[in-house]
């Protein structure tokens, strides 16, 4: 949450600080030109409005596709998933050429996401396993609310638990729990496809 907006009053959800450590902040003396990743500031544009009549806030969120004309694939996205298929090739292999062509696609991708006065570092990770959390890292920064990639990127990445608290009031909350492998990580089959085809039967 973001105690900066109100020392009582917070929205029910918002970007984690988890998500937001993630973006590189790159510390500078001049405060007025920003050389770190640009996402954290581009994808994310929290907007905070307070409502008199039951005090309550709305955040915006920007970044990726906003659902307007359909869903459809990026560039960055393209290149992020040639990323991963080489790691784990580079895995499996141990094919260095893999891991460097791994590595080209993500700084291809990450050099376009800094101010063009700052000079883009290339990462260089040798180790395989290390590579492959950073990549999954990148793809956070990426897509941080663009459609069900973090969905989908979880159940690829074996359905882990999650747990959430959720804070509708102050001193007010719920914790939530999706155990690791849990039924809900499968998207239930719609009623009309069930209802076309006997042979179906609905998903736990």
């Amino acid at each position: 949450m973001y105690p900066g907006y109100s020392t009582t009053l917070h929205p029910p959800y918002a970007a984690s600080n988890e998500l937001l450590s993630l973006y590189d902040k790159a510390p500078q003396a001049d405060t007025s030109v920003y050389l770190g990743d640009l996402r954290s500031r581009i994808y994310i544009n929290i907007q905070a409005f307070l409502d008199f009549a039951t005090f309550t806030f709305d955040y915006k969120f920007l970044g990726g596709s906003d659902g307007v004309g359909g869903a459809g694939i990026r560039t960055a996205e393209v290149y992020l998933n040639r990323a991963e298929a080489n790691i784990h090739q580079y895995l499996a292999s141990g094919n260095a050429a893999l891991r460097q062509a791994a590595l080209s696609d993500i700084n291809t991708l990450r050099a376009n996401r800094y101010d063009s006065r700052k000079i883009y570092i290339p990462i260089a990770i040798t180790d395989g396993n290390e590579l492959l959390t950073f990549y999954k890292n990148e793809r956070r920064r990426e897509f941080p609310f663009d459609g069900e990639h973090r969905w989908f990127d979880l159940r690829r990445y074996g359905m882990p638990q999650l747990t959430h608290t959720y804070s509708e009031a102050p001193a007010s909350s719920q914790t939530f729990t999706l155990a690791k492998g849990d039924n809900r990580y499968t998207l239930p089959i719609p009623e009309v496809v069930l209802s076309r085809n006997a042979q179906l039967s609905q998903n736990p």
